[in-house]
């Protein structure tokens, strides 16, 4: 099963999820997994 789930809580993303999208401005931005979504940020965005 799959499911489209828009958020903008990534704590909730990162329980949740095992393939992201992270969307910028209507673009799409970077392609990750759960795995890499805090650890390899690749775009500003993602940057803590």
């Amino acid at each position: 099963m799959s499911y489209l789930f828009i958020s903008h809580d990534l704590s909730t993303v990162r329980s949740i999820c095992d393939d992201i999208v992270v969307m910028y401005k209507g673009h799409k931005v970077d392609v990750c997994d759960r795995g890499a979504l805090f650890s390899q940020p690749r775009h500003r965005t993602r940057r803590c």
